[in-house]
């Protein structure tokens, strides 16, 4: 039992994150279409208050949870691009905190767009795999 409260205390704030985030992230209703949603569909000009939550001391900071999210569109992505054109772009071509700076700086410069269409500028510019 005690084993089970240390460890429940231990995650408490890992969970409570989770928790906020899985909240604020989803806000779908039923009665909506959604051609996607989630994180990639926030606007530029939330980048500086999503990054207000950002602590390094925590396990998951909200900028691990942000490139999560911006690696998985990508990779969605990646195959809608092979769909049309047959071939793949290399995802790898940088670093996971590239991609990161690079959004950041597409959203600085584009506050009116949203992180899906810095991430499509960014896949754009990778170089196809042969």
């Amino acid at each position: 039992m005690k084993r089970i409260k240390k460890f429940y205390l231990d995650n408490l704030l890992k969970i409570v994150f989770i928790f906020l985030l899985i909240f604020f992230t989803f806000n779908l209703k039923a009665e909506d279409d959604y051609v996607m949603y989630g994180a990639v569909t926030n606007s530029c000009s939330e980048m500086d208050n999503l990054l207000s939550y950002y602590i390094e001391e925590d396990p998951i900071t909200i900028k691990d949870y942000v490139i999560a999210t911006f690696q998985g569109y990508l990779s969605g992505l990646n195959f809608y691009i092979n769909e049309l054109t047959g071939k793949y772009k290399r995802l790898n071509e940088y670093s996971a905190e590239y991609m990161f700076e690079y959004v950041k700086v597409y959203c600085k410069n584009n506050s009116n767009e949203t992180f899906a269409d810095a991430l499509t500028d960014f896949i754009l510019s990778l170089p196809d795999i042969k």
